[in-house]
């Protein structure tokens, strides 16, 4: 169990993902199910947290466009009119991050009211599953909004100019990530376990998963349609959007598809049954403990 000064470190989006090293899936991308449910995530790459940026909404943060927008204002030669231009675009996103907020955080107590019950039950999910659904569209919708309106403010170079740079850190996060691979290969045979399968990140180590359930929590994702994404599937999506912004027209791309949604869904379903009594307690305590920080999401 975890100590409880730590616990306020977790967010929505670490109870979603706290198996996410063991499935071998990204927060940036979506998870493609055996029953035709994919999603792709087009959010413009993040400034400081990743591409996906670890927003609180389950993987659906979007904090991608935020920063697009936070470095827009961050260009040098911007007018006053462009700035204040572009902190409209801001404000107009915030009900619809908002109410998708409200609606993670629905589905994510929902969720671990079943994990003390003992049982997931997709069926009794589906009113939060799609009011989480129509909250994401929103956003999507909003965010897109935001895109097209920054594109329509800043000039050609200014485009070209912040495009490069969002390019820039791009290419810089993927060959750090690259590194990191490459010392995790090296030194694979002291994380592997007998039960075999490399040991799951901190998400896993947070539960306190041995090396056997995390084995047994990838074959029940495997046996469910669950499976991981390319992590370069995402990479290539940005990037495309970042050269689509450069280009006198331009297009918001939108995120599609409810899989990413019920990503948290079938992470406890696979978990569940593997899990001891303790370690469920605490994915039902890090599900409810997520919901107080939420207001921190404001304006992503």
């Amino acid at each position: 169990m975890l100590r409880s000064s730590n616990r306020s470190r977790f967010s929505l989006v670490a109870a979603a993902a706290l198996l996410a090293g063991v499935a071998g899936t990204t927060l940036s991308a979506g998870v493609a199910r055996a029953d035709g449910g994919a999603s792709s995530a087009t959010s413009a790459p993040s400034g400081g947290r990743g591409a996906d940026g670890g927003g609180r909404h389950g993987g659906h943060g979007r904090r991608g466009h935020h920063d697009l927008l936070q470095a827009a204002l961050r260009l040098p030669d911007l007018t006053d009119a462009q700035k204040g231009q572009i902190n409209t675009l801001e404000q107009t996103k915030r009900a619809p991050h908002v109410a998708a907020r409200q609606a993670h955080e629905s589905l994510a107590k929902a969720v671990a009211a079943q994990v003390d019950a003992g049982k997931i039950d997709r069926d009794q999910l589906k009113p939060q599953l799609q009011a989480v659904i129509s909250a994401d569209a929103a956003v999507e919708a909003a965010n897109a909004s935001a895109l097209a309106g920054l594109h329509g403010v800043l000039t050609p170079a200014q485009r070209t100019e912040l495009a490069d740079k969002l390019s820039a850190r791009m290419a810089e996060r993927e060959q750090k990530h690259a590194a990191r691979e490459a010392e995790k290969s090296a030194d694979t045979a002291a994380k592997t376990g007998p039960a075999g399968g490399e040991r799951g990140g901190p998400w896993g180590r947070a539960l306190g998963l041995s090396p056997a359930q995390e084995a047994q929590i990838r074959a029940n994702l495997k046996a469910a349609g669950v499976t991981p994404p390319a992590r370069g599937s995402f990479e290539a999506q940005a990037q495309q959007m970042l050269n689509d912004f450069k280009q006198p027209t331009f297009t918001a791309p939108v995120a599609t598809g409810p899989a990413k949604t019920g990503r948290m869904v079938d992470m406890a379903q696979a978990a569940l049954p593997v899990l001891t009594n303790a370690q469920r307690a605490e994915l039902s305590n890090l599900l409810r403990g997520s919901q107080n920080q939420g207001g921190q999401e404001e304006g992503s």
